[in-house]
């Protein structure tokens, strides 16, 4: 199981001489009067969990209602009148508590419990599984603390993504571990998770699902037929809620660039605003009245013949979890033209789509004139897609079956059966990428490591692109298929590719670069030259057909604080998502001042979470893990171990790869790609 992902939930469940017999769903996202498409995934996750279970589960919606003068959002009365809306299969519950904007906020997780409380109390749960962190999934762990059941909490995306202010976050936090586990929907959720600092072993992720049945490969012009679309339009297709956060102000801009261009493109939007919130108005310019059709929410049946009619689809969001329209519309073989943010870039393959990153109407633009230019395989790309919500179903029962078998052991063992949950597994191993920096140095250099990973002794190599024997390197990389390298960023040493003049400061007299940028005050020109200096390493390395899985740097430069923010530009460009962290294990020679170890958390903390880079646990030199036992590793899961074969200063070192070596504990090598 990759170090991102939570934890497996396909065979963990163990049996218990307790039956779970009834569970209550909580959540404010789920079908109302007026938005059936609200909470849609939820639905569909609930409905298949309780087709595969025994168990009686009801869900319990608490919605906040505002005073009724404010317009825009929900009122008690509209809350009431919820009362009598049933949906096929599932017994929900629709209740409402006060709430004020801002006023309340830091007090809508207590209030939301307060009115849930007596609910669950009538209906006497095995177990609470809320979906949606705050406010009500801490009125959910506050009720389930109450009445002594475990609770599960489901994080969908914006609510781990779109933390408004630090209370929230607080508050967010105090939810997350409460609870006795925690659900996300992406790899990419589960670092925010952790981040809270929630073990990983209580991490689940269960992707969303797809009902094959409506959303599957049709063919466009029957489907443009049927909606009277003609076929020399070039159809854009979006389809969710129309608010601010979802881009559309980036999408309507974009839309002016191409209808400029051709006349023919239209933009198609289905979908209405989110009953009871307001997040600013949308407003199609008169020029563009005749190219942007709202068409309001649709069916489902209806959304899918759109979804074939389409040309492309675009999702522009600002923020998401593992959205459905996504997995939709690949499911049905529509490309798709998305923002690489949330969960998204885990979904869409350079075969299905292309991601841009959020905020920038000019690339999106750019994108979205490519994928209607692009001849894509649509039948082939319909079948990458093919979870079904019966899987989401049979996951989510297993983790409720293992969160339940777990608390009633503990307080048949007379323990609090409110505490986290009891694991009985052993540690797992180790993992260990093993990583050769400076491929493209020398010729030994190259031949060392083109070795070393051809015999599994390395699991990883960084290429240094601006070296005298790239061309060498990159070679041999290709004649290693189907595995991603590193690009060793590089402002220390050798000719740089690109001649800005404001890289002189960092240049010998013979035009190389000289080991002195961290001496040397990094100007806002300085950091532009550096950041297209290293595009221009990284487009090397692409462009002689090697795929690129990690970023590292020459002596470290990366992590110095000045360069963080164009390591996160580099990421947004280039949807590289891995990187090397700063040094933090160290052999027992290796001693380091605590100020300088309190600085490497910080940054390295910066890099995950400022910047959005999956990163090892720990990195340090192979010759020193090799002294250390499983103790110096506590709280890490993945560990980097550098290594610079060839490299004359590092002989011993390369000698130690080349032999055989064990460690007393387990581990297991891996590399950047399974991160």
């Amino acid at each position: 199981m990759n170090s991102d992902s939570g934890t497996s939930v396909e065979s963990r469940a163990e049996p218990s001489m307790a039956s779970l017999k009834r569970i209550a769903v909580v959540t404010p996202l789920f079908p109302v009067p007026g938005e059936l498409h609200r909470g849609l995934p939820i639905y569909h996750s609930v409905l298949e969990l309780s087709r595969c279970t025994d168990a009686q589960i009801e869900v319990f919606c608490p919605l906040a209602f505002y005073p009724s003068w404010m317009e825009g959002r929900l009122s008690r009365a509209d809350i009431a009148g919820f009362s009598d809306f049933r949906l096929s299969g599932l017994r929900t519950h629709y209740f409402g508590y006060p709430a004020l904007p801002l006023v309340s906020r830091p007090t809508n997780g207590w209030l939301s419990g307060k009115y849930l409380l007596p609910r669950l109390r009538a209906f006497r749960p095995d177990l609470i599984l809320a979906y949606w962190l705050y406010p009500e999934g801490m009125g959910a762990t506050n009720a389930g603390r109450s009445l002594g059941v475990p609770v599960i909490v489901g994080a969908r995306g914006s609510d781990l993504r779109w933390i408004q202010d630090s209370v929230s976050r607080y508050l967010v936090g105090k939810t997350l571990r409460q609870a006795q586990a925690v659900l996300t929907v992406s790899s990419e959720m589960v670092d925010r998770v952790l981040s809270f600092g929630i073990p990983l072993s209580r991490v689940h992720t269960i992707r969303n699902g797809c009902d094959s049945t409506t959303f599957h490969y049709r063919n466009r012009e029957e489907a443009r037929a049927l909606l009277t679309v003609s076929r020399e339009q070039k159809v854009i297709l979006y389809v969710g809620r129309l608010t601010i956060l979802k881009g559309l102000h980036d999408l309507f801009q974009a839309m002016e660039t191409l209808t400029a261009q051709d006349p023919n493109v239209h933009l198609y939007c289905i979908g209405g605003t989110v009953v009871g919130q307001g997040h600013g108005k949308l407003s199609v310019a008169p020029a563009l009245e005749d190219h942007i059709h709202l068409l309001g929410a649709q069916p489902t049946e209806i959304v899918a013949r759109w979804m074939a009619a389409a040309d492309v689809f675009c999702l522009p969001s600002y923020t998401e979890g593992c959205p459905n329209v996504v997995i939709e519309a690949i499911a049905m073989g529509t490309p798709v033209v998305a923002t690489d943010v949330g969960g998204i870039p885990e979904l869409v393959t350079p075969e299905s789509g292309l991601l841009v990153p959020p905020r920038q109407p000019e690339q999106l633009a750019s994108a979205l004139k490519q994928a209607l230019t692009r001849d894509w395989d649509r039948a082939a790309n319909s079948g990458v897609l093919r979870r079904g919500w019966e899987s989401v179903g049979r996951e989510t029962l297993a983790v409720c079956q293992e969160v339940f078998a777990s608390a009633h052991a503990a307080v048949s063992n007379g323990s609090d059966g409110r505490s986290q949950i009891v694991h009985r597994r052993k540690a797992p191993p180790l993992q260990l990428i093993i990583n050769a920096d400076d491929w493209g140095r020398t010729p030994e250099v190259n031949r060392r490591i083109f070795e070393l990973l051809s015999c599994g002794k390395l699991t990883s190599a960084s290429i240094l692109a601006n070296a005298p024997h790239i061309e060498e390197a990159l070679a041999m990389a290709r004649r290693l298929p189907n595995r991603g390298f590193g690009v060793h960023l590089n402002c220390t040493e050798f000719r740089p590719l690109t001649d800005s003049a404001a890289l002189k400061v960092l240049l010998d007299e013979s035009g190389e670069f000289k080991p002195v940028i961290r001496e040397t005050w990094v100007s806002a020109s300085l950091r532009e030259a550096v950041y297209q200096e290293w595009c221009a390493q990284i487009q090397r390395v692409l462009a002689a057909g090697v795929a690129v899985n990690h970023l590292d740097s020459h002596h470290h430069v990366h992590n110095l604080p000045q360069f963080l923010l164009v390591l996160r530009a580099l990421r947004k460009r280039f949807g590289i998502r891995r990187a090397r962290i700063s040094m933090n294990v160290f052999g027992d020679h290796e001693w380091k001042p605590r100020s300088l170890l309190a600085k490497k958390v910080f940054y390295n903390s910066v890099l995950r979470y400022g910047c959005g880079f999956r990163t090892p646990d720990g990195c340090g030199n192979f010759d020193a893990f090799l002294e250390l036992d499983r103790s110096r590793f506590a709280g890490m899961s993945v560990v980097e171990l550098m290594t610079h074969p060839g490299h004359p200063d590092f002989e011993s070192e390369t000698q130690l790869l080349q032999k055989p070596w064990r460690k007393d504990f387990p581990y297991q090598l891996i590399s950047y790609d399974s991160l």
